[in-house]
């Protein structure tokens, strides 16, 4: 039974959060405390733990984390207009 983790945030205390891939294919979160805390582990669907605190920096680094797992694709409309209008700008420069 193996599994993958990834940990996407550490904190100054030693906390960590990871990314984890379990043999069923399912994705959690998982917190592990520092040792000096005692706490214990703990795992999260990741749809929850990015509902809660979703200011706090290891939810910002989670959202980093997925974020770059999407391709950038070019926006029609209003905003390629603006896009194609910079393009222009600077090829004149």
């Amino acid at each position: 039974m193996s599994h993958e983790e990834r940990v996407f945030y550490s904190s100054e205390n030693g906390d960590e959060w990871r990314l984890a891939r379990g043999p069923d294919g399912t994705v959690t979160v998982r917190h592990l405390p520092n040792a000096p805390s005692g706490g214990q582990s703990a795992s999260f669907e990741v749809a929850a733990f990015l509902a809660r605190e979703p200011h706090s920096p290891q939810n910002k680094a989670l959202q980093n984390l997925i974020g770059s797992f999407v391709e950038v694709q070019p926006v029609m409309g209003e905003a390629q207009g603006e896009a194609d209008l910079l393009d222009a700008m600077r090829s004149q420069e």
